[in-house]
């Protein structure tokens, strides 16, 4: 599969997938990472997660839809810290 075949497969997938009703089985340390200026996927649906997993943190950062790209080093913070945090729980 190339790229050519595989992003509309993606597109679809997305627009099929609907994962709500398994949020609240989530049992483990969970961090949202809400990019907030991005442009594919609405920070209220990033809020939404948030919101159905129990005990989930939610963190916002000033980016588009590649947080780990456009802003590397908060997004690594946000998450070591996370970690470090769910490390010493």
């Amino acid at each position: 599969m190339t790229h050519r075949t595989a992003t509309p497969r993606h597109a679809d997938l997305v627009a099929r997938a609907d994962v709500r009703e398994d949020l609240p089985r989530v049992g483990v340390p969970t961090l949202v990472i809400s990019s907030t200026e991005d442009r594919l996927v609405a920070p209220a649906l990033h809020r939404a997660v948030a919101a159905g997993i129990p005990g989930a943190r939610l963190a916002e950062l000033a980016t588009g839809h590649a947080p780990f790209a456009e802003n590397p080093a908060v997004w690594g913070k946000l998450i070591t810290e996370f970690l470090s945090e769910v490390e010493r729980a």
